[in-house]
């Protein structure tokens, strides 16, 4: 319930200070490190995930 406060609170702050100018677009090299950072978060998930279900095979005992 506190995220949900949390959330719609910041949205309005950041719709207000975009409306006043406050925040800038990103340039083009703000927006390729943003994507180069959520492509590597993605694969060490998908990392993670594979480790986690390849010790589960290898350890669990059936």
């Amino acid at each position: 319930m506190g995220a949900a406060f949390g959330l719609s609170i910041g949205e309005s702050v950041k719709n207000k200070y975009k409306r006043e100018g406050r925040i800038r677009p990103l340039k083009k090299s703000e927006q390729k490190r943003i994507k180069n950072a959520v492509f590597a978060s993605i694969v060490i998930l998908i990392f993670g995930i594979l480790v986690f279900f390849l010790m589960y095979l290898l350890f669990y005992e059936f």
